[in-house]
């Protein structure tokens, strides 16, 4: 069985980051979780040299990032990304939301954008459905 959750939403005054995570049925540490991610900017940038969930634990690196495409959107560019992490890595996302945030580190700077305040209702309203899950891993 696979579970979704759907784009959260964290920005900075100009640029925005929508991230979805998909779980597998196992909920264990090691397990691992499909990060897909969208940055919208107007900043040009070839490469991603490195994307970071920032929590109140600390930071949870993204790995194996993969560029889908780049393609015009309105002022800005909307580039695509597909990448994975540990699911012990995203459980630290759910306990503060309001000090959860994502940097971005590109070929020509770097960015941090913050979780928006639905994000944050989102992120404490999933905390209780992964627990559950988590409780119902057996």
């Amino acid at each position: 069985m696979q579970y979704f959750i759907f784009p959260l939403e964290f920005k900075n005054k100009e640029e925005t980051v929508t991230i979805d995570f998909t779980l597998r049925s196992e909920f264990t540490s090691d397990s691992l979780v499909a990060a897909n991610f969208s940055v919208y900017t107007d900043k040009e940038f070839s490469s991603l040299m490195q994307a970071t969930l920032h929590h109140a634990d600390g930071t949870s690196e993204l790995m194996h990032i993969k560029k889908l495409f780049s393609e015009p959107s309105g002022n800005a560019r909307h580039y695509r990304f597909t990448s994975n992490l540990y699911f012990a890595d995203i459980l630290p996302l759910f306990s503060n939301p309001e000090r959860t945030s994502i940097g971005i580190t590109q070929d020509n700077g770097a960015f941090v954008v913050n979780a928006t305040v639905k994000t944050q209702k989102i992120l404490r309203q999933l905390k209780e459905q992964i627990t559950l899950l988590q409780g119902n891993k057996g």
